[in-house]
């Protein structure tokens, strides 16, 4: 027999004078012909089987890379290269420090390790107040263990001990996943024991909004005892800003000539700037709130909207006594609901009601906002004026 069946690696009998051997033949690697040499045709066939093997694993284990990890091996491998150092090696290296790490960090640790990266990274004060406050009862009840220590079996536990309502329990859940997505990225722990935490199923409501009546009590009355309280007010019903947005303008965000409310990326909740339309209802509402103040609203002034400068809690207050005194109801998020609804039943488009809301497109105002309103309320309610 001179030569096997198998086209790779080529194993051939080689004839010598002083005796034959066996040729496997693998061809240029690096630039240089490639041959080991055996003394009979089964160890040659032994060896050829060998490296036929070895590349179908390779074959198998680069097809589960995506051409992004196939890229940065190379760029590592040259990075490597005239060095004693393998990729191997390094990889060894850093799973065997990690493995020391692990677990040496309580929990508390790590949230505040947590927040200082999101505050470094730019996140907002609100985000990170938010993540802090969430994550707050759990750390106080595991903070002092490591990460490998806590269990999911005893997070379910912890959790269902909790008297919550749906959202605090969302919203307390996500935190503690992304406390620990965390943990794993820094190498304090192996693999997340909140990851598979289920999250509770939320059911769909029809959003509440205010009638046009009480919307028109509610300024009236905001404006004959508490003007500081309209240009919010009528910005969050005719414009449809989020409160967080309204807390952060300057009147020079405002323009009354072109009639338009700029949202500046600093401001909105998305970090992308818009355009506002302003209605003419909401026009005379600011310059009849504004007509016995200091600050001149078509002056460019750069003072806040909300004057006095109070928290997003004391105005919430402001407008809870307000309601009550007037018995009105004020449902989960009444202006920006009020607004989404009432502007697209007068204009009945969708994407124009999407785009002064901020969003990417009509997915989130369908399933948010757009309340049931009628073409007659809408009319109404665009004009309110004082």
């Amino acid at each position: 027999m001179g030569k096997t069946a198998e086209t790779w690696p080529k194993v051939a009998l080689r004839k010598r004078p002083g005796g034959n051997d066996w040729r496997i033949d693998l061809g240029v690697i690096d630039g240089t012909r490639t041959q080991y040499f055996r003394k009979t045709e089964v160890e040659a066939v032994a060896l050829a089987d060998q490296y036929r093997q070895k590349r179908k694993r390779m074959g198998e284990l680069a097809a589960k890379l995506s051409p992004e990890q196939t890229l940065e091996a190379a760029e590592c491998f040259d990075a490597l290269s005239g060095t004693n150092t393998t990729l191997r090696g390094l990889v060894a290296a850093f799973l065997s420090s990690r493995s020391q790490n692990q677990g040496e960090r309580p929990v508390s640790t790590i949230r505040d390790a947590l927040l200082a990266d999101l505050e470094e990274a730019g996140r907002r004060p609100r985000t990170v107040t938010t993540l802090n406050q969430r994550l707050g009862l759990f750390v106080g009840a595991f903070g002092g263990l490591t990460a490998p220590q806590i269990r999911t079996s005893e997070i379910s536990e912890w959790l269902s001990q909790q008297e919550w309502s749906l959202g605090t329990r969302i919203g307390i859940i996500r935190a503690i996943q992304q406390l620990f997505t965390y943990a794993v990225q820094r190498g304090d722990v192996g693999e997340s024991p909140a990851a598979s935490l289920i999250l509770p199923k939320t059911e769909d409501k029809m959003p509440e909004i205010m009638e046009v009546e009480d919307v028109g009590r509610l300024l009236t009355h905001a404006l004959a005892y508490h003007s500081f309280m309209v240009p919010e007010l009528a910005i969050g019903f005719f414009a449809g800003l989020r409160s967080s947005e309204i807390g952060k303008l300057t009147w020079a965000d405002l323009n009354f000539e072109e009639k338009i409310i700029t949202v500046r990326p600093e401001v909105a909740k998305t970090r992308q700037a818009r355009h506002v339309p302003m209605s003419e209802n909401l026009v005379a509402w600011l310059q009849e709130a504004c007509h016995d103040h200091s600050q001149d609203v078509r002056g460019g002034n750069t003072l806040c909207i909300r004057v006095p400068p109070i928290h997003d809690k004391a105005f919430a207050a402001h407008r809870r006594k307000l309601c009550k005194d007037l018995g009105i109801e004020w449902p989960a998020n009444a202006m920006r609901h009020s607004y989404a609804s009432y502007h697209y039943a007068l204009h009945e488009d969708a994407s124009k009601t999407a785009a002064t809301l901020g969003h990417a497109d009509t997915n989130m105002l369908f399933r948010n906002y757009r309340g049931l309103a009628t073409k007659a309320q809408a009319e109404k309610y665009w004009g309110l004026r004082p």
